[in-house]
This record gives structure tokens, sequence and C-alpha cells, in this order.
């Protein structure tokens, strides 16, 4: 590790975590043992995607988070290629969806209701990886990966299991799915409840330093809720968020977007179980 001129290709994740795993082992007596043995534990980095195509699944009716998310990814999200919505939503809430991508000159940006297998391997086909960020319920992605099983190794997921007051909703949603994701996906980030879900999962799909995240090994109840269990699946999960920095983020870029009506919050850090 060291410093990376602009003319050098960038180190990789991997090799940075390697370089600095064998620096904390090989001075462990002068006191680093601590980083090496969580280096050890926490398994190998997320990998980092972030100019791979992205597919939002969105719960858009009647979920003004998921509009706002949805306006920030047209806006931002450059990669952004795909915008799913549940199957049956009503013609004029898709119609405004489209509306949203368009007011942000995203007129390239697909938008399908429910699963559209063919939309969804177009995204993917001939891609090393493809980003799915899922605001909702797991079922359209289980669906994805029952019906084209080669996507489990090729998706890097984003998934928000709930929001502040309904922390597991999505889990509940459709349980059987969930399961299914959590069982199957080889790249897997939950992101756990928080007062601004959307949001706060679209700033963990980009990686935002503000959000951290570690490795557990986790199953699904029967009753849906997420649990630590030894004989589990591993996934990501998030584990803590800076809640100034997140809210200064968000401020930022609901501002940018035109949006003035949204809650104020003060605060520090916010602590996740």
């Amino acid at each position: 590790m060291g410093d990376i001129d602009e003319d050098e290709p960038q180190e990789t994740w991997e090799s940075a975590r390697g370089s600095l795993l064998g620096f904390a082992e090989r001075y462990r007596h002068l006191g680093y043992g601590t980083l090496a043995d969580k280096l050890s534990e926490g398994g190998p980095p997320r990998r980092s995607p972030l100019v791979a195509p992205a597919i939002l699944d969105a719960d858009f009716d009647g979920d003004p988070g998921a509009a706002k998310a949805v306006a920030c990814a047209a806006a931002n999200l450059r990669e952004l290629a795909l915008v799913i919505v549940p199957s049956g939503t009503p013609s004029h809430v898709v119609s405004f969806a489209r509306h949203v991508l368009d007011v942000y000159g995203r007129d390239d940006v697909r938008i399908i209701a429910g699963t559209d297998l063919d939309a969804i391997a177009s995204v993917c086909t001939g891609q090393p990886v493809a980003r799915w960020l899922g605001l909702g319920p797991f079922t359209n992605l289980s669906l994805a990966l029952r019906a084209i099983p080669d996507l489990t190794g090729h998706l890097a997921i984003t998934q928000l299991v709930g929001s502040r007051g309904c922390e597991e909703r999505n889990l509940r949603a459709d349980v059987g799915a969930a399961s299914h994701v959590v069982q199957t996906a080889e790249e897997l980030l939950l992101v756990l409840d928080n007062e601004f879900g959307p949001m706060t999962a679209l700033a963990a799909a980009q990686q935002k330093p503000f959000i951290d995240f570690s490795r557990r090994v986790v199953e699904i109840t029967p009753s849906g809720n997420l649990r630590n269990e030894p004989g589990g699946h591993p996934v990501w999960v998030t584990t803590h968020i800076d809640s100034f920095a997140f809210g200064r983020w968000m401020r930022g870029q609901l501002v940018r977007l035109g949006f003035t009506n949204y809650p104020a919050r003060e605060g520090s850090r916010w602590e996740q179980a």
C-alpha cells in the first residue's frame, strides 16, 4: 500500500486488505494483534462494483422514501439501467415513476412492473458483475435467482430489510423469498433498520464511508426475523451509521433534487444492533 498516482492503476480492495493483514500479523508483538484478528475473522472484503450496471427494485407505490431514492438514483447513479416496481402496480404509479426518471434525463432507464426476466438478463448479460438494489420485499429478486441461477455469482446485492418502526417489513412480506435469497446469494449486503430506510440503502449501495458493514452468519426464522445463527449463511450486514454524516449527505441530495419537505435530524452517531 502507498501513495497512488493518478496515472497508475488503483490498488484493489483485496490487495489492500492483504497488505494490511500481512503488516498487522508481522507486527502483532507491537500491538497490532487485535487488528490482525479482526481482519482474519471478518473474511474477505466486500467487492466494490461501483461502475457495474445497476437494477433498482423499488416498492414505489405509497412510499415517499422510495420515490425520493428513485429520484436520487436517477440523478446520481449513472450506471442505473433498470427500475422494477411490484407486479400489479397501478398504471398511473408506473407512469409517475417513468416521469421521475424522465425529469432527471434518464430516458435511457427502462421501467418494468414485476419480474421481466428478459429485461433483467439484458442488464446482466456480458457483465462480470451487476448490482441489485432492493428497496422492497425480496420477491422479484428471488424469482430472478430461481429462473436464472447464474445470477447468484454475478449480482452484488444491497437489500433493505426494513425501516424504523417496521424493522423487518421486507423480510416478513415474503419470508420464503427472503430465505431463498439469503441461502443462495453469494454477494449480499443487508441494510438494517434506519429512520430513512430507502435513502440509507442507496447510500450503502454506493459504499458511502459513513456506513460500516461486517460479515455475519445469519438465518431467517419462519416468522420473518433475522438472527445470528452459527449454522446459517454468511452475508454482509450494516453495523454502524454515522448519523450526522449521513444526514448531511441526504439533505444535500434532496435539496439538489428540489425536495424541501424532509425531517432535519440532529445527532452524531447511531449504533445498530
